[in-house]
């Protein structure tokens, strides 16, 4: 279960507010794909590998994506399929 990080814990990792990851993880921040998530109840939490995967779609891309370039999304599509 280490794996399971919180919101105030991804926004330390990526550096930015837990509103800001909110809205990433409900598709509000435009040329972002949603950042994948669990819901338990009232709680949200991410799995560090879903994140690393995410981070890693955006990265290393082709397309314009928000202010960072991507070659494409593909790697956060195979990890979602595989994990849906």
């Amino acid at each position: 279960m280490s794996d399971l990080i919180t919101i105030r814990e991804a926004a330390a990792e990526l550096r930015c507010s837990r509103a800001h990851v909110y809205n990433i993880m409900n598709g509000k921040v435009t040329g972002l794909p949603a950042l994948p998530h669990l819901e338990l109840g009232r709680r949200r939490l991410i799995r560090r590998s879903a994140l690393l995967a995410w981070l890693e779609a955006i990265e290393v891309g082709r397309k314009v994506v928000g202010s960072v370039r991507c070659r494409d999304l593909t790697p956060l599509d195979a990890w979602m399929e595989e994990h849906a």
